[in-house]
C-alpha cells in the first residue's frame, strides 16, 4: 500500500515515453463517493453504521489511467483508497490487453472478477442507483484476480452476446464467515465464465466460477488439530471426520450468479441471484437475491429494493460429534478436547444467518457527472429474535461523482 501522492507519481512516471517507439496515448479518469449514515436507534448496527453518524464504510476515491499503444494494445491501471482504510491505496487493476480481430480481447494481469452484473464498475457509485449494491448478493470480500481474461463480443441478429472467460488466482487477507477480522487467504485454479445477452432495453447474464480455497485461521486450525488428535487417541471417527472437514484449507468453492436488467424508457427493473457453495469447511453456503425497481422523474430517480439472504452451514460436519470424558482423577486432561468439540459446533452455528431487507431511495442528478443519493433500509434478522436479534433501520446518504 502507498499513499495517493506516491501512487499518482508512479502513474505519471509511467506516462513518460522513453522514446517514440513506446509513446502512448494516455487518458485519465476517476471516481469518488462521499457517503455517510447511521442507524435509527441506539445499539443497532448495520454494514458498519451505528447510531452515531459516520462517513467511514463507503467513502472512497479512485483513479484510472489507460495507455493506448496502438494496434489494439493497451495498459490499464486503477488505484483506490477508502476512508475505512485511512485512504491507504491499493492497486485494484494493473493489466495489459490486446484486441485480436474484431471480436476478441485478451487481458493479462490484475483485473476484475466478473462475479456480478455490476462487477465492471463495482466501485463507481454513479454507475448504479444504490449507494452500494445489495450486500447479500455483493458479499464476496475480494473483487480482483491475477491471471488471464478473454472476452468475445459479437452480434447475434438483434442481440449482442458477450462472453468473458477467466483463469487465475488471488492472494490477500480476507474476512470469512461473517467476521470483520481478516486472515491470509490463497485462492488458486480460479476458472470462470460470464455470458450476457443484450437486446435493446433487456439484458440477461449468467456466470459460473470454480476455485480452490485455503484460508489460514489459527483458531480454526487449533480446533481441527485437537479433534484429529482426539479422534486418533479415542478411535473416534466422528472426531476425525470433523477435524478433517472443519477448516477452510484446500477446499473447493463454486459460485453461480444470474441476473436480468430491464431499462425501458423511464423505468428500471434489475434482479440478481447468487449461490456460493463450499465443499466442507465451517463457512456457510450462501444464497442471496434481490429485486429492485425504479422510475426516473425529471432529475430524480425513485427506487425500491427487496433482498433475501441465507447463510447455511454444513451441520453434517458436527452432526455426530460428541465427547464425554471418562472418569479420571485428572479431568483437566480432557478440557482442551471438550473445548474443541464445543468450538467446532460454535463455528458452524455462528455462521448461520437468514435475513430480509427493504431499501427505499431517491437520487438527484444535480450535475452531469454527479448524483446525490438518500436511502432508508429496514433490515430484519429472520433467524434470531428478541435480545439476540440484529434487526436495524438505517439512513444513508452520498454524493457520487465521476471525472
Amino acid at each position: 500500500m502507498v499513499h495517493f501522492r506516491k501512487a499518482l507519481l508512479a502513474i505519471s512516471a509511467a506516462c513518460l515515453p522513453l522514446n517514440s517507439a513506446v509513446a502512448a496515448d494516455v487518458s485519465f479518469s476517476g471516481f469518488a463517493s462521499a457517503a455517510g449514515g447511521q442507524t435509527m436507534e441506539s445499539g443497532e448496527e448495520y454494514r458498519g453504521y451505528g447510531h452515531a453518524t459516520t462517513f467511514q464504510p463507503d467513502t472512497k476515491l479512485g483513479f484510472q489511467a489507460n495507455f493506448a499503444m496502438g494496434d489494439g494494445l493497451n495498459a490499464t491501471m486503477q488505484i483506490m483508497g477508502k476512508s475505512a482504510d485511512s485512504f491507504a491505496t491499493t492497486m485494484e487493476w494493473a493489466f495489459i490487453s490486446k484486441d485480436v480481430g474484431d471480436n476478441w480481447r485478451f487481458d493479462f494481469g490484475r483485473q476484475r472478477v466478473p462475479f456480478y452484473m455490476y462487477s465492471s464498475y463495482l466501485d463507481v457509485g454513479i454507475a448504479y442507483h444504490w449507494i452500494t449494491p445489495p450486500p447479500g448478493v455483493y458479499s464476496i470480500s475480494f473483487s480482483s484476480f491475477d491471471g488471464l481474461g478473454a472476452q468475445h463480443k459479437t452480434d447475434l441478429g438483434d442481440w449482442t452476446s458477450t462472453l468473458k472467460l477467466i483463469l487465475g488466482e488471488h492472494q490477500s487477507n480476507l474476512a470469512v464467515g461473517g467476521s470483520e477480522e481478516e486472515y491470509p487467504a490463497t485462492l488458486q485454479d480460479m476458472m470462470g465464465l460470464r455470458w450476457s445477452a443484450e437486446y435493446d432495453w433487456f439484458t440477461f447474464e449468467l456466470g459460473y466460477i470454480h476455485l480452490d480455497v485455503s484460508v489460514d485461521i489459527p483458531g480454526v486450525a487449533a480446533i481441527a488439530g485437537e479433534l484429529i488428535q482426539g479422534g486418533q487417541d479415542f478411535s473416534d471417527t466422528s472426531m476425525l471426520s470433523a477435524g478433517e472437514r472443519i477448516s477452510l484449507d484446500g477446499r473447493t468453492a463454486e459460485y453461480i450468479n444470474t441476473g436480468i436488467r430491464i431499462d425501458y424508457e423511464d423505468y428500471l427493473l434489475v434482479a440478481e441471484y447468487s449461490d456460493l457453495q463450499i465443499d466442507d469447511g465451517f463457512s456457510a453456503d450462501q444464497t442471496s437475491l434481490y429485486i429492485s425497481a425504479g422510475k426516473t422523474i425529471g432529475d430524480f430517480f425513485l427506487h425500491a429494493t427487496y433482498t433475501q439472504d441465507e447463510d447455511k452451514p454444513d451441520y453434517s460436519i458436527t452432526a455426530n460429534l460428541h465427547f464425554s470424558p471418562p472418569a479420571d482423577p485428572d479431568p483437566e486432561k480432557y478440557a482442551d478436547l471438550e473445548e474443541a468439540v464445543a468450538g467446532a459446533k460454535g463455528l458452524l452455528a455462528g455462521n448461520a444467518a437468514e435475513s430480509t431487507s427493504y431499501i427505499l431511495g431517491v437520487n438527484y442528478k444535480f450535475h452531469t457527472n454527479a448524483v446525490a443519493k438518500v436511502e432508508y433500509t429496514q433490515y430484519t434478522d429472520d433467524l434470531n429474535s428478541g435480545a439476540s436479534s440484529n434487526d436495524a433501520d438505517s439512513i444513508a446518504f452520498s454524493i457520487d461523482a465521476a471525472f
